[in-house]
């Protein structure tokens, strides 16, 4: 995966693997050399790149959009704890509301703009390029820890790929597939995103 292929490259960077290099014969004076595999990085910058390589963790974050509040504040507070984080798209082009937010829009015009961006297969490309997935549950529609169908088959993909996967607050027992994200084993942060490890 993408991720995999930047964490690789940044561990060469770092610790300084190289191909190592060994003088010609009879070209010393001339300080010309060639390069040849073989040379290893010190001790302690291959065990530095190795803490980075495996401590490094992307996460995305789901939720109904209603939250796109609670979305930036939360994508702020884990990149200051050292995490890259994701966000769903319509965050990304709107710098107020985004469009699934805007509440004057009507419901076949919210419709045609996840269509026309590609939102939900822009999610789930992100949920794969990620380590885990935060789900954002609070109230909504006087459901307590409310999870919508989108948050669901979002959760849905992150299960199927090996994904860990967060929620904020505890699974919504009053909504109808409450068994299945059960079933999912999701970690219950509890309202703490301190509570996440890598």
């Amino acid at each position: 995966m993408l991720q995999n292929i930047f964490r690789a490259t940044f561990f060469i960077a770092f610790t300084g693997w190289d191909a190592g290099v060994v003088e010609r014969p009879g070209l010393e004076n001339l300080g010309r050399r060639k390069f040849h595999g073989g040379s290893n990085p010190s001790p302690t910058a291959f065990v530095c790149g190795c803490i980075f390589l495996f401590l490094l963790m992307i996460i995305t974050i789901c939720g109904s959009m209603q939250f796109y509040k609670e979305m930036r504040k939360a994508k702020k507070t884990l990149e200051e704890s050292g995490y890259e984080v994701y966000v769903p798209k319509g965050l990304d082009l709107e710098d107020a509301i985004p469009i699934e937010a805007q509440k004057d829009l009507s419901k076949e015009e919210i419709v045609a703009a996840k269509i026309e961006h590609d939102f939900i297969k822009d999610h789930f490309r992100r949920i794969d390029m990620s380590d885990a997935i935060l789900v954002l549950n609070y109230e909504k529609k006087d459901i307590p820890n409310y999870i919508g169908g989108n948050t669901f088959l979002e959760i849905g993909v992150a299960y199927w790929l090996g994904k860990t996967i967060y929620f904020l607050h505890p699974v919504p027992d009053a909504m109808e597939y409450a068994v299945e994200m059960h079933a999912m084993q999701p970690v219950i942060l509890h309202g703490d995103l301190k509570a996440i490890t890598n």
